[in-house]
């Protein structure tokens, strides 16, 4: 079974406007969890949205670890650089994730993954969805969060180890600047 084949009963709403008239938008600069900005009017679409990340379960194992090591940046780096879409618990869907984040980063590391997982599993009812949905939920609710939280723990560690700054050890690391 290919992970395309499981992931389609596990939709979520689509927070993000990747199609907007030239000129009339534009996407923040940032590493991981970028929103589009767009100026003007907005046309939403009321359907659900497929978005396949990955066809094999080998392929998304690799683009999540990419994606995990961006998101681990992000949140070593102060929190509010190149981002235009605030935090607010009572603002649009974006806004409110954005500020449930926010929440979420304050919990120490290798705890909030667990938590995390336990909401989205027996709290949202994801336990119903069967095989396919532990597969989807320990994957994309557990152990994205828990590789994330591992490698800030690694930056963390050797930037300690070595006293650099964390935005040394994430140079020499990864190639970025922060």
């Amino acid at each position: 079974m290919s992970l395309s084949e499981f992931i389609v009963p596990f939709l979520y709403n689509s927070f993000h406007q990747p199609i907007f008239r030239k000129g009339k938008g534009m996407c923040e600069n940032r590493l991981y969890d970028q929103h589009f900005v767009v100026n003007g009017k907005k046309i939403f679409i009321n359907e659900a949205v497929i978005d396949i990340i990955s066809d094999n379960i080998t392929r998304f194992i690799e683009r999540h670890n990419k994606w995990a090591t961006l998101e681990a940046i992000e949140q070593l780096r102060d929190s509010t650089s190149g981002e235009v879409v605030g935090a607010k618990f009572f603002g649009t869907k974006i806004e409110r994730r954005r500020f449930l984040r926010g929440i979420y980063n304050k919990f120490p590391l290798f705890i909030r993954p667990v938590l995390f997982f336990l909401y989205r599993y027996f709290f949202r009812l994801a336990f119903l969805d069967g095989k396919e949905g532990l597969i989807w939920h320990l994957l994309q609710g557990f152990w994205y969060r828990f590789l994330v939280d591992a490698k800030i723990y690694e930056i963390e560690k050797r930037a300690k180890r070595e006293n650099k700054d964390v935005k040394e050890v994430i140079r020499e690391l990864y190639g970025i600047d922060i």
